[in-house]
């Protein structure tokens, strides 16, 4: 279109205010007991969960309801019957976890979500805020939690800044802590239980002649081991799920001093520094453009040597001889850069997984 006219409903990437934004970071196989730690430490979650793929989402809802949660899945695979099947038993709360794809999440429109849950942080913030403003309506507060690796904190990083919100991280509950919140819930269940005299009294004395061995201590002890000893069994020795040391790079990278990160590259004993950018092929960003831009930031005669080249649907990273990366950072700050009506924005990035190998060597 020529000369188009925008109408716009609303503000582009902007979180609503009373949504809570947290994450918990944990290695990518513990992150299903991540999930079942804090849904048992939080038992009256009403809850959509997002997953990349629709094999993801059956696959999670199937593992869920083995674990007795009352979870379905909501995917492109489902029969249009079925799917309605599953969205009423929702509405109706008779399911608890709906677990959807984006794509088959369109329409659905529940006021009394109490969490909207990641377990796979989307690509693009203006998902996120489609994902996440699917709770806190009508007036209320909700909660949106995301399940994250190490890898994906420097995209918590980027969504704070897009969509001008404040992630929270939170940890995983230990054993302990799911054991003590669900006896202390059950013994006041006990405690608000109502007693009909009426209906008891026949069986009073019967109880009270089995029982009267026991002192009060022991039949603490007998009640909870009841109820309680799967839990205890499950969660005696459970390990501590949350990883450690899981600044972004860009916080690791400002603690020495540049800004960035070295590290090896394959070209013999240059050290290079890795870097990512805000734009990728849905911009239409190319290597020679790419390779242009860091020339312009550096304004050398001669050209710099350049590294890998990874450019992404709506991001990239690049790799420039650490030598030059003062000079790189001051002159990206002082060019002020659009690319096709989009604002650049470059900050350090991680090493790739295989290059953190190499260094560690």
């Amino acid at each position: 279109m020529k000369d188009p006219k925008v109408i716009s409903t609303g503000k582009r990437n902007i979180s609503a205010e009373n949504i809570q934004h947290q994450y918990f970071v944990v290695k990518g196989r513990d992150k299903y007991q991540a999930l079942k730690r804090v849904m048992e430490y939080l038992p009256g979650m009403y809850s959509v969960i997002f997953c990349r793929t629709r094999r993801d989402t059956q696959e999670l809802a199937t593992q869920l309801m083995k674990d007795n949660f009352k979870a379905e899945a909501i995917h492109g695979d489902l029969p249009q019957m079925q799917r309605d099947k599953v969205m009423h038993r929702f509405r109706k709360k008779y399911t608890q976890l709906l677990v959807a794809t984006d794509v088959a999440a369109r329409g659905i429109d529940i006021d009394d979500l109490t969490h909207v849950i990641n377990y796979e942080l989307p690509d693009n913030p203006e998902v996120y805020i489609h994902r996440s403003g699917r709770t806190g309506r009508a007036g209320k507060s909700g909660t949106c939690f995301s399940f994250l690796t190490g890898r994906d904190l420097d995209k918590v990083s980027y969504f704070e800044r897009k969509i001008k919100v404040k992630f929270e991280r939170k940890l995983v509950p230990t054993g302990a802590q799911i054991c003590e919140k669900k006896l202390l819930k059950h013994v006041t269940k006990v405690q608000e239980a109502v007693v009909n005299e009426e209906q008891l009294s026949p069986y009073i004395s019967l109880i009270e002649e089995k029982l009267a061995e026991f002192s009060k201590e022991e039949l603490i002890r007998n009640f909870i081991s009841v109820e309680f000893n799967h839990f205890i069994n499950q969660y005696q020795n459970a390990p501590d799920l949350n990883q450690k040391n899981t600044r972004s790079a860009r916080e690791r990278s400002y603690d020495q001093g540049y800004g960035h990160r070295e590290y090896r590259g394959r070209s013999g004993r240059i050290q290079y520094a890795r870097f990512f950018i805000n734009i990728g092929q849905k911009q239409g960003l190319e290597p020679s453009l790419l390779i242009g831009f860091i020339n312009d930031c550096i304004n050398l005669r001669e050209r710099i040597k350049i590294g890998k080249i990874d450019i992404r649907q709506n991001e990239s990273f690049f790799e420039i001889d650490a030598e030059y990366t003062r000079r790189f950072v001051t002159g990206y700050k002082r060019m002020d850069v659009n690319f096709n009506g989009k604002k650049i924005f470059v900050e350090p990035a991680q090493p790739q997984r295989r290059e953190r190998r190499f260094q560690r060597r």
